[in-house]
């Protein structure tokens, strides 16, 4: 702080109160969010850091999600609290969802976020477009750490907070919220790993007694627990996943009779028998997908969810009867029931704010949606669904409709009214065989739209009043070119789409659309050329596939800061790929089903300038010879080779050292694999059906590797090191049948699936008895009995012979 100028008149009890409250906004955010009720958790953080410490775009905004009660707020505030003295600047906003409740939420969020970012309690702003300009002139030039706890949709971050953009590279921003799906151009971004690390957490309730603890994701702790006699109440959720378990699908009443607290239950792949009319008396949720038998008599009085994903259900199951009683219920998900022959009839349950009945490809008639005044999200996608009932057939009365996906649908007729409705964002209108000929002009649509599917030769008569619009697809048309207005759009346009449209000839005017960040082109027939991209400086991800005749992209080198994604598939003739050594910011690449002759005009384009290339993907490449320029891939993690036929020698793999996954299958050629002992990253190597591989290099010294497949390398005789990989949890060696012999496995104390079936000439395999952790092998019918024998003993019912086809 700087000096303070003290009066004789300034009372001292003052200035300290004064001088406290300055440091408070200094050190508040550091101290005030400690939390006393971690356990066990610590080690789990540090991945949510490295999330957060990516250099990458994807690593600016992280997001957390999951039910009431997981541990999100706690887990962003560990992080929080470890890695705010990292920035310039931090903040906490808490109960966003909440705050945002009051008519001054909005505000009252900005006033907070500058006061502690500017570090003064004096910087109130009276109205939220004066905070989003002095977040943008004061706050966006430090580098920032933002946590934005508990949100949801009403939380819009370009409303409130202002461009994500205008903020510094090196600023980082946390969400936390119950909902998966945000606002999906404000970048919320879920990694996988935050779902694990937050149910850890719960885990550490009781590690011992799953039945002790408040949530249960694990099927093995779940199958435990309705093992266990003992009253279930600490239990509110359940999931369970039996699709992988022939032997434990059927779960039945008596399961779930001590489960009184139970509010969220999941089972998939299941058959659930039995009297439920007495259980589960305070469920919400019931997601039951995959389930091939559902009880009609569960209580669902205080249902909020059921989603029955490609169940087994019919017209006929009495549970529809009981889900009249769900006035609470907001959320019928049951796309893929293919035995649904008419939609169900949901009248009653007038807190209805989801429908999803796509690809019901059974279900036609009427649908009555009069009664569903809260309405946000409609699919019928893929249904003979014939007619929507509303009264006076205008939908402009569902004020709060947000998607609406009537693609292929059987309707007669659009409802009217479309142009009335303030919170459409997606309206999915790919058509159908029975409506073409309806569908030369759309009706009106309001400004909101985000998301736009047609399909020409449809028209929008107000597209360009659409200044919300950030994607438009145009899909199944018959028309020569674009309609002239969509390359108008040009400041707002962010993703297109133009596929199935068997007479286009030209895309003229693509290169204005200077803010476009996602461009897909597929199945064009007769499209032989692409405009220039280099003018695109935004694209990040660029498809072309399906374009048979086309011969070349131009100005891929404009592109080469921006571009992170590139997949094409199904050009045979594209020999052209101008500028793509400069494409230094590329980090993801397929190629599919390209020829790539070595002495033809479409040789496989030099790899050497994608320093930045985290994964490769090659399939079907069926000329492919030689991977030019595959030695420079320094960042290369993945790298994938399926069905290139041609290819008879990869350059030294050794130098890859961050490579962790190796793909290799259906590679007739394929000779040999040099330098993969030295890849001490490797976690998976899976190389499969590759006839003329020999030999591989010993691979003892790759500590890390969890997986090696190695099925159907039937000229493969030895594979040495296999006894040093002490992280080893699966070995598949299927019909290696010129394997004779395999190293000492005793040492391999994770292995927990062994498969050497079809290993004709291997004879014995040593150590199997002391692998504690082995729980399924097939080792064929010539392997000796007494290894079966010993090993039955030692692990009983949970050693499996036979096939690993249920594994």
């Amino acid at each position: 702080m700087k000096g303070w100028h003290v009066t004789e008149s300034d009372s001292q009890g003052a200035i300290i109160q004064q001088i406290l409250s300055e440091v408070e906004l200094h050190l508040g955010g550091i101290y005030t969010l400690v939390t006393d009720e971690l356990v066990g958790i610590d080690s789990h953080v540090e991945e949510v850091m490295t999330l957060l410490n990516s250099s990458s775009s994807i690593g600016k905004v992280v997001g957390i999600h999951g039910m009431g009660g997981l541990g999100k707020t706690t887990l962003s505030k560990v992080v929080y609290n470890k890695i705010c003295t990292q920035f310039e600047r931090f903040c906490f906003l808490e109960d966003v969802r909440e705050t945002l409740t009051n008519s001054e939420g909005a505000l009252s969020l900005q006033n907070k976020l500058i006061s502690s970012i500017l570090k003064k309690d004096n910087h109130q702003v009276s109205n939220v477009s004066e905070g989003i300009n002095m977040i943008k002139e004061r706050v966006c030039k430090h580098k920032v750490l933002i946590v934005i706890d508990d949100i949801d949709g009403r939380f819009e971050f370009d409303k409130i907070i202002g461009n994500l953009g205008d903020f510094s590279f090196d600023s980082r921003f946390m969400f936390t919220t119950r909902y998966m799906k945000l606002d999906e151009g404000n970048h919320f971004w879920m990694h996988d790993h935050i779902k694990d690390l937050g149910r850890a957490i719960v885990r550490e309730e009781d590690i011992q007694h799953p039945y002790n603890r408040s949530r249960i994701w694990s099927t093995d702790d779940a199958l435990d627990m309705f093992r266990n006699a003992k009253v279930k109440i600490f239990v509110e959720v359940l999931r369970v996943d039996v699709k992988s378990r022939e032997h434990e699908k059927e779960l039945k009443s008596v399961d779930f009779k001590d489960l009184l607290g139970l509010r969220y239950l999941e089972v998939r792949y299941g058959s659930i028998m039995g009297d439920f009319s007495q259980v589960l008396p305070n469920l919400c949720s019931l997601r039951l997908p995959h389930c091939e038998s559902i009880p009609s008599d569960i209580y669902m009085k205080k249902l909020v969810v059921l989603d029955l994903k490609e169940c087994n259900v019919k017209d006929n199951w009495r549970g529809w009867n009981r889900i009249k009683a769900a006035a609470k219920l907001k959320a019928v998900n049951l796309p893929q029931c293919s035995r649904l022959r008419k939609a169900p009839d949901l009248s009653t349950c007038t807190s209805l704010e989801f429908i999803n009945f796509g690809s019901c490809r059974h279900m036609e008639g009427e649908l009555h949606i009069g009664t569903f005044k809260n309405l946000k999200r409609l699919s019928l996608r893929w249904t003979n669904i014939t007619e929507l009932i509303i009264r006076g057939n205008d939908i402009g009365k569902f004020r709060r409709l947000e998607e609406l996906d009537l693609t292929s649908t059987c309707l007669r007729e659009l409802p009217t009214g479309m142009e009335n409705l303030p919170s459409l964002k997606t309206l999915l209108l790919e058509s159908g065989k029975s409506w073409e000929f309806l569908m030369e002009e759309i009706p009106r649509l309001p400004r909101s739209i985000k998301r736009l599917t047609i399909s020409p030769p449809s028209r929008v008569p107000n597209l360009l009043e659409l200044t919300e619009l950030e994607s438009l697809s145009y899909l199944r048309g018959n028309i020569p070119c674009i309609p002239q207005d969509l390359w108008l759009l040009c400041d707002y346009i962010e993703t297109l789409v133009i596929s199935y449209s068997p007479n286009l000839i030209n895309l003229h005017g693509l290169e204005n659309l200077i803010f476009l960040k996602n461009l897909y082109v597929g199945t064009c027939s007769v499209l032989e050329r692409l405009p220039s991209v280099m003018n695109l400086i935004k694209l990040k991800l660029l498809v072309v596939y399906e374009c048979p005749v086309l011969v070349e992209i131009q100005g891929l080198g404009g592109i080469g800061e921006s571009l992170s994604r590139l997949l094409i598939g199904g050009c045979p003739s594209l020999a052209n790929y101008d500028g793509f050594q400069l494409l230094g910011a590329l980090e993801y690449l397929t190629f599919q089903e390209q020829s790539f002759c070595l002495h033809g005009n479409d040789s496989f384009p030099d790899l050497s300038g994608l320093f930045n290339l985290k994964q490769l993907k090659l399939r079907c490449c069926l000329e492919l010879t030689e991977l030019t320029g595959f030695e420079r891939l320094m960042s290369l993690e993945r790298f994938t080779m399926k069905e290139c036929n041609s290819i008879r020698n990869l350059p030294d793999l050794s130098g890859h050292g961050k490579l962790k996954t190796l793909n290799i299958r259906f590679c007739d050629s394929l000779i040999n694999l040099t330098g993969i002992e030295r890849l001490v990253s490797l976690r998976e190597i899976e190389i499969h059906d590759c006839n003329l591989i020999t030999k591989l290099p010993n691979l003892s010294g790759l500590k890390n590797l969890e997986l090696l497949n190695l099925s159907k390398c039937t000229a493969l005789t030895e594979v040495q090191g296999v006894e040093g990989l002490e992280s080893l949890t699966i070995l598949q060696m299927g019909n290696c049948r010129s394997i004779k012999a395999l190293g000492n496995l005793s040492g391999l104390k994770k292995l927990a699936l062994l498969d050497i079936e079809g290993c004709t000439k291997l004879t014995k395999v040593n150590g199997l008895e002391e692998l504690d952790g082995l729980r399924y092998m097939d080792m064929g019918k010539r392997m000796r009995v007494k290894y079966l024998a010993k090993s039955a003993a030692r692990y009983g019912k949970g050693l499996l012979s036979g096939s690993l086809s249920n594994w």
